[in-house]
């Protein structure tokens, strides 16, 4: 694996910043619409799903911008992309909904390893990343962070086996302890070496029964 360059992890804080703002000017929005019927009270999914659908559109938009292509796929997928062609490596980081777990650490359930199979039609070596984020019972983001995957573990569902968390953006302090913040440079460092799932293929479905 090699590691994002630092320009790439700007890029990703950037768009998570943006995410941020988005989430503070419009996530009331989720609330009140949870509140016009009672059924959307009903279990997690209705508000797990409004809350994925204003992630991907916040971005969506700051990808442009941040110099990431935005790439929808089988079942709901949505992936962030970007070529190191210094590194010859292209990165997926596929967009997904984490919850912090009993161990300091993050979740993410998967249902299988279809998050791993790559494209297939690349001219530089893929890797795959997550670009994940984690809610506040107020609708609010609490942490963004980027990290690749190693693996699936086994299970129903899964769990993504998640490489080093980098967090992303100014308000991702706030993640569980041990994370240490990661400050990207330029330097060349080369190391050896979805049941919130979309769909739980693709599509984002919980433990809870979340579907996004």
């Amino acid at each position: 694996m090699s590691l994002p360059s630092g320009d790439e992890f700007e890029a990703l804080s950037h768009l998570a910043d943006e995410a941020r703002e988005v989430f503070a000017d419009r996530a009331h929005n989720v609330g009140r619409a949870l509140e016009l019927d009672p059924s959307f009270q009903r279990g997690e999914i209705p508000r797990s799903g409004m809350v994925r659908y204003l992630f991907l559109e916040a971005a969506e938009v700051a990808a442009s911008r941040c110099g990431l292509s935005f790439v929808t796929g089988a079942g709901g997928a949505c992936s962030l992309v970007r070529i190191d062609g210094e590194r010859t490596v292209e990165r997926w980081y596929r967009i997904r909904r984490a919850r912090e777990g009993q161990n300091d650490d993050f979740v993410i359930e998967s249902k299988g390893d279809a998050i791993l199979q790559s494209e297939g039609d690349s001219l530089f070596k893929e890797e795959r990343w997550v670009l994940a984020y984690t809610i506040d019972s107020n609708n609010q983001l609490e942490s963004v962070f980027a990290a690749e995957i190693l693996g699936v573990s086994d299970g129903s569902p899964g769990r993504l086996e998640l490489g080093t968390v980098f967090p992303l953006g100014a308000g991702s302090s706030a993640l569980p302890p041990g994370r240490g913040r990661f400050e990207p440079t330029n330097e060349d460092l080369d190391l050896d070496g979805d049941t919130e799932e979309e769909g739980l293929d693709d599509g984002e479905e919980g433990s809870e029964g979340n579907v996004a």
